[in-house]
Formats: C-alpha cells, structure tokens, sequence
C-alpha cells in the first residue's frame, strides 16, 4: 500500500495539518479460501504520515511568529512524503523544518519547530509510520530550548502526532498523524480467507474488517 503524506506545519492562528492515512494492499470483494504469499512476495499496508506541529507567538515587545514542523512521510510503495513546515507570513518569522520522505520500509523523520528568540516556539513534526519495526519508524521532531513540544514518534500501527506550538499570545495544537493501513481488507459479508505467509505480510493490523 502507498504510504500516506505528512500533515503540514501550523501557525499561531492556522491548525496544522493532520498525517494521511496509508492505503491497503489488498481489497477483497468475493470468498477465497486462502491468500499465499510466496517467498519474496510482499503484501502489506502503508504507513501513516506523521502530523504537522503547531505553531505560537509572542507580541509584547514586536510580533514575533514560530511555526511547527511538517510530519514525515509514511512508508510503503510509494512512500509518502513528507510536509512543509508551517509559512511564518511575516519578516522576523521562525519558520519550522520540512519533514523527511519515507521509503518502502521506513518512515521520514519529523522537522524540527520553529524557535524565535526563546520567545514562542513550533510544535515538532511527527515521525512518519513503518511497515517493519518501531525502529525503522520516522523519529519525532524536536523543539530547538524550552517551551513548545516535541512530535512523537511514528510506529508500526500509525504516524506520530505533531507537537502543540508555544507562544503567550497565541498558538496551536500539532494534529495527529495518520493510521497505517492494513494488509488486507475485505467487503461486508466476505469472510477471512486463511493466509499462507512465505514472504512479508502486514499493515496496521494483520486483517482489516469491512472496507
């Protein structure tokens, strides 16, 4: 399955973009008995993107804006990609780091927020889903000093969620990453075949219900 797009960064007065979901592999709309994968053969859901971070500002002295950081790109054929940073608008803006590009097996890294000052702060990105193992997840994005938080980290069942911006005047919460897909899903009234696994199967779940 494609893996799914990260959600763009966010702005003190924008909601940052939530993580895409990855799609299925394999749809069933009529009973078989059995689903065999033979050696090299590869049945399995993309990963979710991760979701953007939310961004903040400060205003007491001059207007200050950090925006949050784009989610990565969930893993899967084609891999996902990853966002923009969230756009500042505004001279003296801290702008947030685009998040990474997955690949077939891992998910892209978060970017990091924006940090204007050390007086408000974007929200990290989340790390994009994988299709292989927690570790080969897309990694949150941080938050360059205090205030503002970090993105999660992407997993085997979905892309991370973006971190909440910071910023006394305003901000934003970071929305939440994207499910992975499943390997297989079927129709309502299809039963679940059985599943002869000689290769690599999976997803979000090993069997999804009613598509």
């Amino acid at each position: 399955g494609a893996g799914g797009n990260g959600g763009t960064g966010g702005t003190d007065g924008n909601t940052p973009g939530r993580g895409s979901d990855g799609t299925s592999a394999l749809g069933l709309q009529t009973n078989v008995e059995t689903v065999q994968i033979d050696s090299g053969g590869i049945i399995r859901g993309g990963g979710g993107g991760g979701g953007g971070g939310g961004g903040g500002r400060e205003d007491s002295a001059r207007l200050r804006r950090a925006t949050g950081g784009g989610g990565g790109g969930g893993a899967g054929f084609p891999a996902g990609s990853g966002a923009n940073g969230g756009s500042a608008n505004s001279a003296g803006g801290a702008e947030g780091e685009s998040g990474e590009d997955g690949n077939f097996d891992e998910g892209g890294n978060g970017g990091e927020g924006g940090n204007n000052d050390d007086e408000c702060r974007g929200g990290g990105g989340g790390g994009g889903g994988s299709l292989v193992s927690d570790e080969a997840a897309g990694e949150r994005g941080g938050v360059d000093g205090n205030g503002g938080d970090d993105g999660e980290d992407g997993s085997t069942s979905k892309g991370g969620d973006g971190g909440d911006g910071e910023g006394s005047e305003g901000e934003s919460d970071g929305q939440e990453g994207g499910s992975n897909g499943y390997g297989i899903t079927r129709n309502s009234g299809i039963s679940a075949p059985t599943i002869i696994n000689n290769g690599s199967f999976g997803g979000g779940s090993v069997l999804g219900g009613v598509s």
